[in-house]
């Protein structure tokens, strides 16, 4: 599996590429993506990840001076590549079962977490190597013993604590939050879902307020400051997706921020057979299929990252 760098230079790579002839509802033609990126861009760097068959399933970048990548593969690795030159400096071998998110510090480019259906998220330091990670945080205080599977995960961004989202456990889907100091389990909600929770978000400048997807169609917002669930539950936005995840999942993205306006905008989605996913007008308003169905759904969620 090969991942790459891009940089701003080459007008015609687009037309250039071999691309499917075959319309695919969550893809958009040439004409629209030279609309929406006013920058071209041609290939700068390249590496193959493995020799055997693996795949990069997620990726994040450090925004340091000193600005590194790592990719979390399918054989349940997570390489580190420094940028430009995709050099591999490191590579970790821990984690027992697939990686189901990676995400470094927002506060310290150094560390960088990794999320695993293992039902473990591990905290690893760049300075110490990645022979070990440096913390664990995990939830196996049901009767079994053996750590909740978690499907997501994200960090606040003062780097305090740390949230995940697990699969059904005897049919409860947990939302659980973790000291990122300690790595003492602070406690969990279980009543605003019904499905596995494939997406965790908190708010880019809100440490204490945090936005969830599920494939039950469900985007939850939480005020954490509250001191129990049904308080700290804010908004629970219905997508009217279908709960059949092979089918017609409803994931929350990303938050994104423009950076010139400052304004914070959702991308969301669903699966191809949804429908075409529109970002529409000046707050990015995401409209889920043809005929706005969901419009109104981000419209809300919107008013509330903006603080309007």
């Amino acid at each position: 599996m090969v991942f790459s760098i891009v940089s701003k230079i080459n007008e015609n790579l687009l037309e250039s590429l071999d691309l499917e002839s075959d319309f695919d509802g969550d893809s958009c033609d040439i004409k629209t993506l030279k609309t929406m990126f006013s920058g071209q861009y041609e290939l700068e760097a390249e590496t193959s990840v493995s020799m055997s068959r693996c795949f990069v399933l997620h990726i994040s970048g450090s925004v340091s001076s000193n600005s590194k990548i790592v990719a979390a593969l399918s054989n349940y690795s997570c390489a580190v590549y420094d940028v430009p030159h995709l050099t591999k400096l490191d590579t970790t071998s821990e984690h027992k079962g697939p990686v189901s998110g990676i995400k470094f510090s927002p506060a310290r480019d150094n560390l960088f977490y990794s999320c695993s259906l293992d039902g473990l998220i591990k905290l690893w330091d760049l300075r110490s190597g990645l022979k070990n990670s440096v913390q664990v945080f995990k939830d196996d205080t049901d009767d079994t013993g053996h750590p909740k599977p978690l499907r997501s995960f994200d960090i606040a961004c003062n780097d305090r604590f740390v949230s995940a989202g697990t699969e059904l456990v005897d049919g409860d889907a947990f939302l659980l939050f973790w000291d990122a100091r300690s790595s003492n389990l602070l406690g969990g909600y279980w009543e605003s879902h019904r499905e596995e929770i494939t997406q965790v978000r908190f708010h880019p400048s809100k440490c204490d307020t945090i936005a969830t997807g599920s494939t039950d169609g469900l985007i939850n917002i939480f005020d954490l400051s509250q001191g129990c669930e049904d308080d700290a539950l804010l908004y629970s936005l219905n997508t009217e997706a279908s709960v059949r995840k092979s089918v017609e999942d409803c994931y929350l993205v990303n938050l994104h921020q423009n950076t010139s306006s400052r304004e914070l905008f959702l991308i969301a989605g669903t699966t191809a057979q949804r429908g075409v996913n529109n970002i529409t007008g000046a707050g990015g308003i995401l409209t889920a299929n043809e005929n706005g169905e969901f419009r109104q759904v981000f419209k809300v969620l919107l008013t509330w990252m903006q603080g309007t």
